[in-house]
């Protein structure tokens, strides 16, 4: 498990409010930005679509 700190959060926080479903190239960007695996991100944002859903 990883576990993201608070202000990478806050990042894909505002990323979801923009775009809840990024292309993979969008993704590979922010892993890169927030210096976290692409894979992390990836779960990330299904994550929050379905904590949406709810």
């Amino acid at each position: 498990r990883t576990s993201i700190a608070a202000p990478e959060k806050r990042s894909l926080e505002a990323y979801f409010a923009v775009q809840p479903r990024p292309s993979s190239e969008k993704i590979a960007a922010i892993a890169e930005k927030l210096d976290l695996k692409k894979n992390v991100v990836r779960v990330w944002f299904c994550n929050q679509r379905q904590k949406q859903k709810r």
